[in-house]
């Protein structure tokens, strides 16, 4: 996440975000499953803690908030409950994800970077991915 350009306004900024996003998910769909043995000790310990993560992304995207999500998606049809998903945990839980990835290519280890890509994709960051796009997709439509 780069910090804020004068010239940039919040609608191109949230474009931005959500062009990334999609490129993120097509890749994520992509990758095979490979094998998983690390051999760099600790790795996780070089990683941005969560809450600096969180703090970065709130200042660079202060309009972002909490949303509706639905607990269930295909069954209970118009009568699931409502969860509320934090954007800013969505963004910050993503970018802690990919730094792992991140942290694999530079430790040499592309096999190993590959499939926790793919397995961030399947278990945890593609679910915020795709949460984030929606809710941004309605941000968009209501600040226009």
């Amino acid at each position: 996440i780069r910090e804020q350009e004068p010239h940039d306004s919040l609608l191109d900024d949230l474009e931005k975000l959500s062009d990334h996003l999609h490129v993120l998910l097509k890749q994520g769909r992509r990758i095979q499953d490979q094998s998983f043995v690390t051999t760099v000790e600790n790795w996780k310990t070089e990683l941005s803690p969560y809450k600096k993560r969180r703090e970065i992304c709130t200042a660079r995207f202060p309009v972002l908030g909490n949303y509706n999500c639905p607990e269930r998606i295909t069954q209970q049809i118009g009568e699931t409950n409502l969860l509320v998903g934090d954007a800013v945990d969505d963004l910050a839980d993503i970018i802690g994800d990919l730094q792992e990835v991140q942290l694999l290519f530079d430790q040499n280890q592309p096999n190993q970077a590959n499939w926790y890509f793919a397995f961030g994709y399947r278990s945890h960051w593609g679910h915020h991915a795709k949460n984030l796009l929606w809710y941004l997709h309605a941000l968009q439509r209501e600040l226009e």
